[in-house]
């Protein structure tokens, strides 16, 4: 692209990150950017049989960008127009150092010169040139439906929806009228009729698990609900949701795990927190890694599914610190 007669970049692509050493040169960032699109290249025979359908096309560019915290690294893509007068290096690709702030800013990587690290600097930014049938030799398509991720600085300064966990029961509990695409059949009259619907919790169980409801579908769109629900953690109290006021088992619960889901509709990350009874305090699970975590840290807009057991009505045999009945707790 030009502006003023002066050429300028204009990025594309999904970044792909990876890891790099300590001590880095052209070669390097050439090596690893290959490594990192070797699962994306297409056969050579799918490439000849796609030949006669690709009509010639307008110059696309790709760009790498790498990012090194502890040394990581990523990639993504630019307009092949501003490197048509450069010389290009291994496999026809350019790979320049750029600004992040100012991506028109940037110095050609050779590849035998080592690139040096300033000062605390810990992120590298690598635009890539390609050549104008370069994309011919990959198939990206796979990266079109990644999970949306978030930068936490901008994360936080986005608005976030909360409601209660009660209120939620509130709504799945509450009386509505059913469509006229959903009307009542009548065994009676044997013809549909309009009527409403109601569901009640008539008796609870020992162990109680709730399942948040995080996607929403329509006709067109599959959405990730990031709605913020307040749970109670040490009383969850449903003594005013229960059809039958005659049991004598308490209606009260405790929270003693929580399931939680990172991502989108596309895919996405499962994590879990546990109450150790032993221990007397919460244990975040992740993949291979677990630790403690305070109480405080276990509500999130990523809880999926509440894990309670009921409290006991013998105050005597509960945890004066927890309220679990510690004589019926498993770890």
């Amino acid at each position: 692209m030009t502006s003023f007669g002066r050429k300028s970049w204009k990025t594309f692509g999904t970044p792909l990150v990876s890891s790099l050493p300590d001590t880095i040169n052209g070669s390097t960032i050439f090596d690893l950017f290959q490594k990192v699109l070797t699962p994306f290249r297409v056969a050579k025979d799918a490439i000849s049989n796609a030949d006669h359908i690709i009509s010639k096309s307008s110059s696309v560019d790709k760009t790498a960008d790498v990012d090194m915290t502890s040394d990581a690294a990523e990639s993504t893509s630019t307009n092949n127009n501003a490197c048509e007068d450069e010389t290009t290096s291994e496999n026809g690709m350019q790979f320049y150092l750029i600004n992040e702030k100012f991506p028109d800013q940037r110095m050609k990587i050779e590849m035998d010169q080592p690139i040096k690290l300033v000062g605390s600097q810990k992120r590298l930014h690598v635009v890539v040139c390609w050549q104008d049938n370069g994309l011919e030799q990959y198939n990206f398509g796979s990266l079109d439906s990644l999970p949306e991720i978030y930068k936490a600085a901008l994360f936080s300064r986005r608005p976030q929806d909360t409601c209660s966990l009660y209120a939620c029961l509130e709504a799945f509990l509450k009386e509505e009228p059913l469509g006229p695409e959903d009307m009542w059949y009548c065994p009676r009259c044997k013809e549909h009729r309009q009527a409403s619907k109601k569901l009640d919790l008539w008796r609870l169980p020992e162990i109680l698990i709730i399942h948040l409801k995080r996607f929403s579908y329509s006709r067109y769109n599959k959405n990730k609900l990031e709605t913020f629900v307040d749970f109670p953690v040490h009383d969850l109290d449903l003594s005013q949701y229960i059809g039958n006021r005659g049991q004598q088992m308490s209606n009260h619960y405790q929270l003693y795990a929580i399931s939680n889901h990172y991502g989108s509709m596309g895919g996405g990350h499962y994590t879990a927190y546990v109450y150790h009874e032993g221990k007397k305090g919460w244990y975040d699970f992740d993949d291979r890694h677990v630790g403690p975590v305070s109480e405080e840290s276990i509500k999130t807009s990523a809880a999926y599914v509440l894990f309670y057991r009921r409290i006991q009505n013998d105050d005597s045999r509960l945890d004066t610190e927890t309220g679990i009945d510690s004589s019926d707790c498993t770890t």
